[in-house]
């Protein structure tokens, strides 16, 4: 019952956790560009894909780890992941400055999933670019028989100063950054998977 209700299809036969779903509820590529020196706080408003490698030029969505993010003015809300894996925090959000953000995370977790395990560590990525400045918080909610955790860090930060910025053809074949990381939209959302709302 967890892979019926926990996965589905992403493109390229990816695996999309539970956690991206519901951020999808609620929610030519052009070469390669280091962001090693650009203020990201002045990126007009849009829609943007960074990662720790350069933009590939095959089939794959992203090529190191990666950061799929709406930018309104310094806020920004999105997901931050290794593409073609099932390695995710659902949702991110906070305010860039210069090249980095802070801000808070939000991770979908249910038993046997390596979230429940890793709520006290200080870095997420192999990269150590993601940092927990917090500790979790924790709602477990019902879904149907099943139990799952929404896993709230109220502090991270990110760095995205060694990141590259990928053209608009890539970032728009992942699936839509959420549109806010609310703990309570998201337990609802959760509680209503199978049939969320558009």
């Amino acid at each position: 019952m967890q892979s019926l209700i926990f996965s589905t299809t992403l493109l390229m036969g990816c695996t999309l956790s539970l956690g991206l779903a519901v951020a999808r509820a609620i929610a030519g590529s052009s070469p390669p560009l280091a962001q090693t020196t650009q203020n990201l706080a002045q990126l007009p408003k849009g829609v943007y894909q960074f990662c720790s490698q350069p933009e590939p030029q095959g089939w794959q969505l992203g090529e190191g780890v990666c950061f799929w993010f709406r930018k309104q003015g310094n806020a920004v809300v999105g997901y931050y992941g290794y593409p073609h894996s099932d390695r995710l925090i659902d949702c991110v959000s906070g305010q860039l400055q210069g090249q980095k953000l802070s801000g808070q995370a939000l991770l979908v977790g249910w038993a046997g999933n390596e979230w429940s395990a890793q709520t006290q560590q200080s870095t997420w990525d192999d990269e150590k670019y993601f940092r927990f400045a917090s500790k979790a918080s924790i709602l477990p909610v019902r879904v149907g028989s099943e139990q799952v955790q929404l896993i709230r860090y109220p502090r991270v930060l990110l760095d995205l100063s060694h990141f590259y910025k990928y053209g608009a053809k890539k970032t728009q074949q992942m699936n839509p950054p959420p549109t806010s990381c609310d703990l309570q939209t998201w337990r609802k959302q959760t509680q209503q998977m199978g049939i969320p709302p558009e």
